[in-house]
């Protein structure tokens, strides 16, 4: 560690995009730079050599650590910028949110990845939001959850509580972002830039099937139908009988609406 308290500059490889920049930089983020010095994070491998070019060698530079790290080189350029000034800053045409955001994930810039999906609602708030002209987007919107409820002995007065874990949404990407804006988590669906796209990974980030239903009202949605399927149970005598109750009650539901 004393190799590299003595070299203040540091030369990224970035997925063949090459960054200088400095240990004070990167020492911002402290798990950064002991990863980046440990070669621990993803597929990252440092070289602690010297100056490796001759030019800066025979002008007296200060030698430096060269890293390459197996990333998007084309993205970093915007990480980089974040370490140094703490501010995001994007072009105006930038539609890239889905792979900065990993990108941000990556190297454990939590403040940065909140910013990115901020950034992402002020550039496209249309996305989140019926037209603005009066005219809404019609079509369809699944909800999927595995629900079960428990079973307890005969002697409690209270029988029996609804679990349920998550809330799938599926449907089109435009009207999932429009009708439950915060509430919708797109981190299985990374590829969803486009509005038209259809999508069945995401999910909301609350289990309150009624709070879902309130949302979908207050946008003119109706429900259509909705449908639930259960497990068959065998009757193995070995097995626990509270497991065998708590399946049995086991089932997959969707619900089904539309707006016109």
């Amino acid at each position: 560690m004393e190799e590299e308290n003595k070299i203040s500059v540091i030369k990224l490889n970035v997925g063949g995009h090459c960054y200088m920049t400095t240990w004070k930089t990167l020492n911002s983020y402290s798990s950064l730079a002991q990863n980046i010095a440990n070669g621990t994070v993803g597929e990252i491998s440092t070289d602690k050599c010297k100056n490796d070019d001759p030019e800066l060698e025979n002008n007296g530079t200060t030698p430096y650590l060269s890293c390459f790290i197996n990333r998007n080189g084309k993205l970093f350029r915007y990480i980089l910028n974040y370490m140094r000034n703490e501010e995001l800053i994007l072009p105006d045409n930038f539609k890239e949110y889905k792979a900065l955001f990993e990108e941000a994930l990556f190297f454990n810039l939590k403040d940065l990845s909140t910013k990115i999906q901020q950034k992402h609602l002020c550039t496209f708030p249309h996305v989140y939001k019926t037209l603005e002209n009066g005219e809404r987007r019609s079509g369809y919107i699944t909800l999927s959850y595995r629900v079960a409820f428990t079973s307890m002995p005969q002697s409690f007065v209270e029988g029996g509580f609804r679990k349920l874990n998550r809330i799938s949404v599926c449907g089109k990407v435009c009207l999932c972002r429009e009708v439950f804006q915060e509430m919708l988590n797109e981190s299985r669906d990374p590829n969803c830039e486009s509005e038209d796209k259809y999508t069945t990974r995401m999910f909301l980030n609350h289990c309150s099937l009624e709070h879902a239903f309130d949302r979908l009202a207050e946008k003119g949605f109706r429900l259509v139908c909705c449908n639930t399927a259960m497990p068959t149970v065998g009757t193995d005598h070995h097995s626990n009988s509270f497991e065998i109750e708590e399946t049995r009650w086991n089932h997959q539901v969707e619900h089904v609406f539309v707006r016109d």
